[in-house]
């Protein structure tokens, strides 16, 4: 694909001031979130950790444990869920890589550091958008830039200490050099591609499912250039990069595939295979991460059978309400695919009635605190998505084959990127929704971010589709115009909803700041916590004291505390839900509550203080 005169031309000013823009919006959400010295999720409160502990043995990135001698094997530990042992070691099991140079940001920025790769990740997918709108000649190529980057969840991972949009960024550069290699012949864009996407893989393996998916798309561009020397120079460059990664993860970890791939339950192909033969495993998973809201659900999908089996009112109340809110967007759906949603006054109607559906679900979304699991919750303008130019995208006549096509019709017509796009995320998805995330905090559905830009994409094809041919005379059809009216009301709602979501997770930052200062404050080092997150959120305090975990049947009570008295440890503190969370196990030994110590504290936590009564343990304290 030749670029005319007129397009290469163009000004830059416009990108230069769009970017600027960006970078203002998202440096102002991320200014105002490290301002409150915390972290946003356990999963963040373990890569601070990391950091914690780099930091505090710099280079190596082995975890320190304050209270190791109390809990020597580490069945207390509140890090239990993230970490990974090899020899005599312990480590958090996410990207090493990601946590050094975090280390070093944070050492010299404080926790301002800490979202400058965020931001950059951010930019970066915002830059790719833009460079495959310019591939694929949409009219207005800085729409869609501006949507992903304010409008969509990204903007959310683009200001918090985590490296999705890092990740988004990396993929979305990746997948321009592959459509530039296409559209320009430039093969050596392929291998280009490839030492982009290695170098991804150094900060988080969810990259991997790009890598058959631009396989796939070589061989789809057949017709423009040889997909063996393509996908061959895309693969070197992986393996380039992908080559002393796996070195140092046999090296450190004892592993090939590295901590978290090995720390999974799709580890191994065994694990795999099992997985995939019991479809109840994960069909449910994979509906939830595209239709629900709410955030009351399993941690894992292998739960989530029977937690739908036997629900609690909570749960009950949130798939309720998840059916009801997943009509509007499957609605949309069937109709957008049908091509029927622009089909006259009648398509007209109904599309606006389920884009009035789909704003309801916004309103929704925008009264509760809790998060949607499903990126069309999260963002409506994505689902219009599903009304792009699908006949256009696919469609050939009925002599035409991928090889008969000729160089001009290409020109003339980017389908070929367009069909990449479509299978990139149709591969992507697929590989994603076999072991989609479901617990944990998200805004939307963070796995699936990679595909955001180009939803985005779609989306914004299906606006330009109503928009006029440029012509001296504006004229817009009074059926377009309604329907752009309705789009224009899903990006204003998606749009609010980024807003909605940052107020939640500055507040949010805030608590656990909160939560960090009333541990800090109180008078005991050892603080044992009933409730497995409490510890990771108030990670940034991680060092101070020595924080325990025990409340479930493996990670046990009695023998911690039964440790803690040998140990000569007169007093602790109980974190959890209820005051006397502990005190059967502890009182078993002789540690008593403290009269008049409970205080109350963020996040619906209560602190409770406890002392080793003198004399032989008594058999049981009953707390209320």
């Amino acid at each position: 694909m030749n670029f005319t005169a007129e397009e290469t031309k163009t000004s830059p000013l416009p990108l230069y001031a769009a970017l600027l823009v960006i970078l203002i919006v998202y440096g102002a959400g991320a200014a105002s979130i490290a301002s409150h010295h915390a972290i946003w999720s356990p999963d963040c409160g373990a890569r601070f950790v990391q950091i914690q502990s780099i930091l505090q043995h710099w280079p190596h990135w082995w975890v320190s444990y304050p209270a190791q001698a109390l809990d020597p094997e580490h069945h207390n530990s509140p890090l239990y869920f993230f970490e990974f042992r090899h020899g005599d070691r312990i480590y958090v099991f996410y990207s090493f890589f990601f946590a050094l140079i975090s280390a070093f940001l944070f050492q010299h920025f404080g926790f301002i550091g800490l979202s400058f790769l965020s931001v950059l990740g951010g930019l970066a997918t915002a830059v790719g958008t833009y460079g495959i709108a310019r591939l694929l000649r949409v009219r207005y190529p800085l729409a869609p830039m501006l949507i992903v980057a304010l409008a969509s969840p990204l903007i959310i991972y683009s200001i918090v200490f985590w490296d999705h949009s890092l990740t988004t960024g990396i993929a979305t550069v990746c997948l321009y050099l592959c459509l530039r290699a296409i559209a320009t012949r430039q093969i050596r864009l392929w291998f280009a591609a490839g030492v982009v996407l290695g170098a991804g893989l150094w900060f988080h393996e969810i990259l991997i499912p790009c890598l058959p998916a631009l396989v796939f798309a070589a061989w789809w561009a057949r017709r423009r250039t040889p997909w063996i020397v393509s996908s061959g120079l895309f693969i070197l460059g992986v393996a380039l990069l992908l080559a002393p990664l796996v070195i140092i993860n046999k090296s450190v970890y004892g592993t090939l595939m590295g901590p978290h791939l090995s720390n999974n339950r799709l580890g191994s192909s065994g694990a795999i295979m099992d997985f995939l033969k019991n479809p109840r495993e994960w069909g449910l998973g994979a509906i939830y991460t595209l239709f629900a809201w709410g955030n009351a659900n399993p941690g894992f999908t292998w739960e989530l059978k029977d937690w739908v089996a036997h629900p609690w009112p909570a749960l009950q109340a949130q798939i309720h309400v998840s059916i009801f809110m997943a009509v509007p967007v499957i609605g949309w759906i069937v109709l957008s695919l049908a091509r029927i949603w622009r089909d006259g006054w009648g398509g007209a109607a109904i599309s606006l009635l389920l884009f009035a559906g789909l704003l309801l679900n916004g309103c929704w979304v925008y009264q509760h605190i809790d998060w949607p699991h499903s990126v069309f919750l999260a963002c409506p303008f994505l689902a219009l998505a599903f009304a792009a130019s699908w006949p256009t995208v696919f469609s050939r006549t009925r002599n035409d084959t991928p090889r008969q096509q000729t160089l001009e019709d290409e020109t003339d017509e980017p389908r070929l990127l367009w069909q990449i796009l479509v299978w990139f995320t149709f591969i992507y998805t697929l590989f994603n929704l076999l072991k989609p995330t479901l617990g944990g905090t998200e805004w939307g559905s963070r796995h699936l971010l990679v595909i955001v830009p180009i939803l985005t994409l779609l989306a914004w094809s299906a606006v330009e589709s109503l928009l006029p041919e440029e012509s001296p005379t504006f004229y817009l059809s009074p059926q377009s115009g309604v329907l752009l009216t309705g789009m224009g009301m899903l990006l204003v709602m998606s749009v609010a909803l980024q807003y909605h979501a940052f107020k939640i997770i500055d507040a949010m930052h805030e608590e656990n700041h909160q939560l960090s200062e009333a541990i800090a404050a109180a008078p005991d080092k050892v603080i044992v916590s009933s409730v497995w997150w409490a510890g990771m959120n108030a990670a940034p305090i991680y060092m101070d004291k020595q924080m325990l975990y025990a409340g479930d049947p493996d990670h046990p009570a009695p023998p911690l505390f039964e440790r803690m008295r040998q140990a000569g440890i007169k007093n602790y503190t109980l974190l959890g839900f209820q005051p006397y969370d502990l005190a059967n196990f502890s009182g078993a030994v002789g540690y008593v509550p403290i009269p008049d110590t409970i205080r109350d504290t963020t996040l619906y936590l209560r602190l409770n203080r406890f002392e080793l009564s003198p004399g032989p343990p008594p058999q049981q304290l009953q707390g209320p």
